[in-house]
């Protein structure tokens, strides 16, 4: 039997950590079990395997267990079972076959061989006796213990159709009635009355009528109602995920292909990728740890257990019970050779080895009274937590639907009065503070005397976060602060004449004509963008596109950014109407009139004082989508543990300084929450006093070019990140030393005069295209253009080609979506844009 040990536990919860640092949701022992059952649902799959190319038959893993095939070449560490698709003919064939013809031990659970068959697939089940039982399946299924399930592919002619969603909803209503019916849905799983009335009584009342086999009569039917040689997409009528979700083109399946899977090969989707991301998007994202543990309701039966009579198992058995011994015990409990042990709470999160410290912790015991209290104790709690959830759950959606109607109630009021001349709004990263090209702006016109008589409005998301800058400036009487998505914010983005912004605004907002909209965005591209995203949805940039066409002016930043992000990857050009200035981004101007003295001043300020030279790692965000962020904290937390022990710690100081998407993640952190800089005080702020910038993929480098001090590339996961995002700029020519691994990183450092002398030329030449127009004045050029209608110069995106706007209805049928595509394909794009 195949079984994991090589992982850690965490001290105050007892969580499995994993060798790759993955942190489970479950304790050590559990995580054992765990295996055991992956083991035993690997060998039915192993049954099934030799039998479908026994007899010529197509299969392919899917949902879980195709996700866990393409990002973890086994099963995903939580996860206890196996779910197969098969083509409807094969599946068919199968079952007629398997029913006499599956090896001793093996079953296969069908609505012709178990009268009480609950779902609308079928099964291949173990009936030799293991520890494992599915207490739900008891007297349902033929053998509720570990289980194999095969669903059928069906053939729909659209992947969106009225009648495809309709089909799909009876589908699964008719289910919900056969699990009512079967009494695997208990009364008391619909909570509300309201879906006990619409929902579980009158599906009882219909089952009662009804028999199982009438059921999947129509069930069948219903699946199986367009399959044809003229439908072109394959559909999974017997998943729990909606119809939609689970449609796919017909030839996404295609020819099986096959990948390693928990040591075996095994077939999968000719285009797998492409499943994965319709049903899951993000797929190579993990979930939060919280929702990283199993979900299929399997025990473990101690009367089993005795039944059981495989050496193996039982030794393995008593390893677990061992590994129990090892936790220190909260709240213990002795009643029939069973223990039930916690760990304590503890405050640091250190890893400790279960095995090595399995000795040292003997049991307790207690007697069974105080349990019995404890344990109706906590029943009561969980009940107590699970209605507050729910009442906060819908109070929360009662708050936001008011919120939302307020914002636009507010909006709709305001635009009948004029825009304020004097009113400039300014937001960066989203409300994050006064930070970036909108504060160097903001600054700067604080001190020009024709702007004496504006007001400033600064959006702000946490106030706890951008404290410092709040006081900063509390005194100036001409800046006010407002919360972001509040009415007030909605009140001044409508009524003030200008909006300076560096990343984007929410999707309600609607510039008014007579409005200026200056967008500086926030760094030159490394890692490809837009339109250009590898993989990436059209609709997760949609918010960032409509910012930029919104805009009057956008900052082109130089040359490279202006014409391979702004016209090339956001489609400028040809389209964007407005200015794209030919200026370096303002913020550029305040690394070259702050000197290191006053950086390490302003950094005092916020309680970081050191008299060491000082590296800052700047990791980017790492989220393949928009939307999406993917940061592990115990990486980042071990990626500085090992340079601390490489360098010389007398000599430098190391800080962190995040992308905005993961900063509020790490500001909860305790370890390195002491160790990153806030993003009260602004990156360009802090660069003079930096002797040493470790980054990845973050465009942080470009501005601390300026510098001339050296720059190191820490990049462990850059074969995954080049295919997944891309990068704009080869990597033998940064102006610093590329590597996978720390260790470089430390002796880079412990050798830095020889790393610059090296890299001298490539650090210049990158200097020379990057940083040409960058001389302190940039942001008093962009002042006077955007405000003083001062022009200065831009990048042209005009042409003289017709634009044509294509309106398409993306829920019609296959046949008009052809036609689309086919029109489009016909259009002269000499001509038209």
């Amino acid at each position: 039997m195949n079984i994991n040990r090589d992982f850690k536990v965490t001290q105050n919860e007892g969580n499995v950590v994993l060798k790759d640092g993955t942190q489970l949701n479950m304790t050590a022992p559990n995580y054992m079990y765990l295996q055991m059952l992956q083991n035993y649902v690997l060998e039915i799959l192993y049954v099934i395997d030799d039998f479908c190319k026994q007899h010529n038959l197509k299969y392919y893993l899917g949902e879980g267990t195709l996700l866990g095939a393409v990002r973890h070449q086994g099963f995903i560490p939580w996860d206890d079972d196996i779910d197969l698709f098969m083509p409807r003919e094969d599946y068919e064939k199968f079952f007629q076959l398997a029913k006499d013809g599956l090896p001793e031990g093996y079953v296969v659970d069908t609505p012709e061989t178990n009268p009480k068959h609950w779902t609308c697939f079928s099964h291949v089940e173990m009936t030799r006796t293991v520890p494992y039982i599915k207490k739900r399946l008891n007297g349902i299924a033929l053998f509720p213990g570990p289980a194999v399930d095969i669903m059928p592919i069906d053939y729909v002619p659209s992947d969106s159709s009225k009648e495809l969603v309709n089909r799909g909803k009876l589908i699964q209503t008719l289910r919900r009635a056969m699990w009512i019916k079967s009494g695997l849905h208990k009364r008391s799983w619909y909570k509300t009355l309201k879906r006990r009335l619409m929902l579980y009584y009158p599906l009882k009342t219909y089952g009662m009528f009804r028999s199982f086999e009438s059921f999947h009569k129509q069930i069948n039917a219903l699946m199986t109602k367009t399959n044809n040689d003229e439908s072109k997409y394959a559909t999974i009528f017997s998943s729990l995920y909606e119809t939609r979700k689970e449609t796919f083109k017909r030839e996404y399946f295609g020819t099986p292909k096959y990948v390693p899977f928990a040591g075996g090969m095994f077939p999968i989707p000719q285009q797998a990728d492409k499943i994965l991301e319709r049903v899951y998007g993000d797929y190579f994202g993990m979930p939060q740890v919280s929702n990283r543990k199993s979900k299929h309701f399997f025990s473990i039966n101690d009367k089993l257990l005795n039944q059981v009579s495989e050496p193996e198992i039982l030794e393995l058995v008593n390893e677990i019970k061992q590994l129990q011994l090892s936790e220190k015990v909260r709240i213990a409990k002795y009643q029939a050779e069973k223990a039930i042990i916690a760990l304590p709470q503890a405050e640091d999160t250190k890893l400790i080895d279960p095995f090595e410290h399995a000795t040292n912790n003997p049991i307790k015991y207690d007697t069974v009274e105080p349990i019995k209290k404890v344990r109706f104790v906590s029943r009561v709690i969980r009940f107590a937590k699970r209605r507050i959830k729910r009442v906060l759950k819908i109070g929360i959606r009662i708050l936001a639907k008011l919120q939302k109607d307020e914002i636009r109630e507010t909006i709709n009021r305001n635009l009948k009065t004029p825009v304020k001349e004097n009113y400039v709004i300014f937001d960066a990263f989203s409300g994050l503070g006064v930070l970036d090209s909108p504060r160097t702006i903001f600054k700067n016109m604080l001190k020009r005397d024709e702007f004496k008589d504006f007001k400033f409005i600064w959006t702000i998301n946490n106030a706890k976060i951008a404290k410092h800058n709040l006081e900063e400036f509390a005194k100036s009487k001409n800046v006010i602060f407002v919360k972001r998505h509040s009415k007030k914010y909605a009140k001044y983005l409508t009524i003030s004449k200008y909006l300076v912004c560096n990343s984007s605004v929410p999707m309600y907002y609607a510039k008014r004509e007579d409005q200026v909209y200056l967008n500086t965005w926030h760094g030159i591209p490394l890692k490809v963008m837009g339109y250009e995203r590898i993989g990436q949805r059209v609709n997760s940039t949609e918010n960032v596109v409509r910012n930029f066409f919104n805009a009057t002016h956008v900052i082109g930043a130089n040359h490279f950014t202006a014409e391979r992000m702004f016209k090339q990857a956001y489609m400028f050009d040809g389209i964007y109407g407005g200015k794209l200035l030919d200026e370096p981004l303002p913020r550029t101007d305040t690394p070259k009139i702050i000197s290191r003295e006053e950086s390490l001043k302003r950094l005092a300020e916020i309680g970081i004082k050191t008299d060491k030279k000082i590296i800052v790692y700047a990791p980017t965000w790492k989220g393949k989508l928009y939307n999406s962020v993917n940061i592990d904290l115990t990486e980042l937390k071990t990626a500085v543990k090992t340079l601390k022990s490489r360098i010389n710690t007398k000599e430098y100081k190391i800080y962190l300084r995040v992308h905005y998407f993961i900063y509020r993640a790490i500001s909860m952190d305790k370890e390195l929450s002491k160790i990153c800089i806030p993003f009260t005080i602004d990156t360009n702020e802090l660069l003079p006093a930096v002797d040493i910038l470790i980054s990845d993929y973050s465009s942080i480098f470009f501005d601390f070019l300026g510098s001339k001090k050296p720059i190191l590339f820490y990049v462990p996961d850059l074969a995954d990140y080049s295919e997944n995002r891309g990068l704009y700029i080869p990597l033998d020519k940064m102006p610093g030393p590329v590597s996978e691994n720390l260790e470089d990183i430390a002796d880079y450092i412990n050798n830095i005069e020889q790393v610059k002398e090296q890299y001298k030329s490539n650090y210049d030449e990158m200097f020379e295209w990057c940083c040409q127009k960058e001389d302190g004045n940039v942001t008093n050029r962009v002042i006077d253009d955007v405000f003083l209608n001062k022009n200065c110069e831009t990048v042209n995106c005009k042409n003289n080609k017709k634009k044509l706007l294509i309106m398409a209805d993306f829920t019609s049928n296959f046949v008009n979506k052809t036609k689309l595509l086919n029109y489009i394909d016909s259009i002269d794009y000499d001509k038209y844009d």
